[in-house]
């Protein structure tokens, strides 16, 4: 007869190498299945919440450029890296990304407008290096006449000084840090597959 029947120990070697190989690719498909993180540090405003508008400090001087409703004006202190502020108001709804809309050294300054008063229910900055001692604060707030009903004024959101458009870079990111997990893969089905061939030399 041609046929050639394999021994147990045959047998059970390219079953191990099969196992093996099968443990590689499912390691390899969790990988690409975990979710990316944002990149950023978070920086959470130092002062307690919810902050009301309408009993909290007040400074008409320096309003940004906003003529109506109420503004609010946030500093970064002790950075002077890139950042971005988000946050929500109950009534106004979620706002952000925001860049400052001036910097003074370290000191960052962004100014979020509502058409009237509101209360702030949180606030964060996301710093794009290490935070070190950044500090957010709502400075003060001013009432700069009538609310107005534009689009521009009435932030479901608040009103800032937007982020700038950024391209979506999540895919190349997500596939820069597989790499290390596909190569390790390979590098380790080789491994396996050449021991338990010189294993099965070995035998014959």
């Amino acid at each position: 007869m041609n046929a050639r029947t394999l021994s147990p120990r045959r047998t059970t070697a390219r079953a191990a190498i099969v196992t093996a190989a099968m443990a590689i690719i499912a390691l390899s498909l969790f990988s690409f299945a975990r979710p990316v993180q944002a990149a950023g540090t978070k920086v959470s405003i130092n002062q307690a919440l919810p902050i009301d508008s309408s009993t909290f400090s007040e400074d008409e001087a320096d309003c940004g450029d906003f003529g109506s409703g109420v503004v609010w004006h946030f500093i970064l202190n002790q950075y002077s890296g890139g950042a971005q502020l988000f946050g929500s108001f109950d009534s106004a709804g979620d706002f952000g990304p925001f860049d400052p809309s001036k910097v003074l050294q370290s000191v960052q300054h962004f100014y979020v407008n509502t058409p009237t008063d509101d209360t702030l229910t949180d606030a964060y900055v996301l710093l794009d290096s290490a935070p070190g001692n950044a500090q957010l604060v709502l400075s003060h707030v001013c009432h700069v006449g009538e609310a107005s009903q534009s689009a521009e004024q009435s932030v479901e959101a608040g009103t800032g000084t937007p982020a700038a458009s950024q391209p979506d870079t999540s895919l190349i990111t997500a596939a820069v840090s597989l790499l290390p997990t596909v190569a390790l893969s390979l590098i380790l089905l080789a491994s396996i597959g050449a021991l338990a061939y010189a294993n099965v030399k070995a035998r014959r």
